[in-house]
Parts: structure tokens; sequence; C-alpha cells
């Protein structure tokens, strides 16, 4: 957390790393899975009249849990950062319209940056929705639980949906 009085006009760069407790945390509660992180994150900030200007980078690997097979395995991630934070509001006006050019930007509420929660966001965002540890998982059975990419399974290949089985009695006058 950075007050944006503390922000000099230079800007200022921060370094975070899975060293570094806060930053395990927040990735570890963002992923909901704590694992082998190995991941860091360039921050940079300068502050330009009413704006803050946030720049930078995240980049590792994080552990995560295939969605087929349930295999924990490093899942790559690189994301640049660009934010814009409005200091006050729009003109200082509530009424006042947006242009296109402020759509990007937010608002800061108060005077404190809460850098974790915007590499929480930024992270959450570079990840994929459903995290695959390879193309070609073949996932867990559904009757047995045995991961097929490790080995075969004995159970019967009924695809066939149960509540169908009335209809296989049925025949098609062909004539």
């Amino acid at each position: 957390r950075i007050t944006v009085d503390e922000i000099p006009a230079a800007g200022h760069s921060f370094q975070m790393d899975e060293g570094q407790p806060a930053f395990l945390d927040v990735l570890t509660e963002a992923l909901e899975h704590d694992g082998a992180h190995r991941c860091s994150a360039e921050i940079t900030i300068e502050r330009r009249e009413r704006r803050l200007h946030i720049s930078g980078r995240i980049a590792g690997e994080l552990s995560q849990a295939c969605a087929r097979c349930a295999n924990e395995f490093a899942q790559p991630v690189e994301r640049k950062v660009r934010a814009v934070l409005l200091l006050d509001p729009v003109g200082g006006d509530e009424e006042a319209e947006l242009e296109a050019a402020d759509m990007d930007e937010s608002y800061l509420g108060g005077d404190v940056v809460d850098l974790l929660e915007l590499v929480r966001e930024q992270v959450l965002l570079a990840l994929p929705h459903k995290p695959l540890c390879r193309a070609d998982c073949r996932g867990l059975c559904p009757r047995c639980g045995v991961d097929l990419n490790l080995e075969t399974c004995s159970c019967e290949d009924d695809t066939a949906d149960p509540r169908l089985s009335v209809l296989a009695g049925l025949k098609i006058d062909e004539s």
C-alpha cells in the first residue's frame, strides 16, 4: 500500500516476488491453491497531474490444478500491467459526461493505492478460465476415477443416456 502523497514526481518502482509473504499470500488467495509459485511483479507508478499511471509486468509460473485430471502443474503466466487511476472525479462534477478516453481509467476512491490488489487482479486476468496440464489431457474416468493419462480403465463404454433406454425398443418402419 502506498499513499498518493508518497509518490515522487519522478515515479516509484516496486519489485515483488514469491519470497515476500504478502505477495505469496495474494497469489495463494487468488488461485485458491498454495503450491510452488514462482512469480514476480515489477510495477512503476508515476503521478501526472491528477492521474496515476501504473505500468509493469508480471511473469513466472503459478502452481495450478488441471481442470480435467486434477494433477498439479506449473502454469506459465506473463502479463503487461497498464492502469490509469484518476485522483478525483472527472472535472470534480458528479454529473460530468465521460469521454471515450476516460473509459480506460478508474477512479481512486481515497488516497491509498493497494498494489497487491492490483497484482491479484492482473494475475487472475492472465490465467486461463480452464487450466489444463496439457492440451490433450484425457482427464479422469467418470466411473472409477482413474487418471486416463496414465492408464486405461476397465469400465464399460456405455455412452447411452439411461433416460433414453425406453426408445431402444422402438422400430422404424422404412417402407
